[in-house]
C-alpha cells in the first residue's frame, strides 16, 4: 500500500475537477438540460407556437439569456472555467439557445 504524502498526493498523481487543468486538452464541463411541467404536460411546448415553444418557454429562455452573466459568475468561479471557452473545443463560446 503506497504511503499517503502531504497534500493528498500519492505516487505523484493528483485528481482534480478543475475545468481546464492542461492547455490543449479537453477539461471537465457540464451540460444542463431543463424542462418545466404543469402536471404531466410539458409547459414549454405549444404545437402552434413559433418553433413549438410556448410563451412560458420563450419567457424562460429570455430570462436565462438576460441573467447569463450573473449565472456564469456563480457557476464558473475559477479562471480555468473561462480558459475552456475557445473556438474549436467542446465548450460553447457564445450565448445562444437551442
Amino acid at each position: 500500500m503506497p504511503r499517503r504524502q502531504a497534500g493528498g498526493f500519492e505516487n505523484g498523481y493528483h485528481a482534480t475537477f478543475m475545468p481546464k487543468p492542461v492547455f490543449g486538452v479537453n477539461g471537465n464541463g457540464i451540460h444542463v438540460h431543463q424542462s418545466l411541467f404543469k402536471g404531466d404536460k410539458n409547459a414549454f411546448f405549444d404545437p402552434k407556437g413559433k418553433y413549438f415553444l410556448s410563451k412560458i418557454a420563450q419567457s424562460y429562455i429570455a430570462g436565462l439569456i438576460k441573467c447569463i452573466p450573473e449565472i456564469t459568475s456563480i457557476n464558473n468561479q475559477w479562471i480555468n472555467s473561462y480558459k475552456r471557452l475557445v473556438p474549436g473545443y467542446e465548450a460553447p463560446c457564445y450565448i445562444a439557445w437551442a
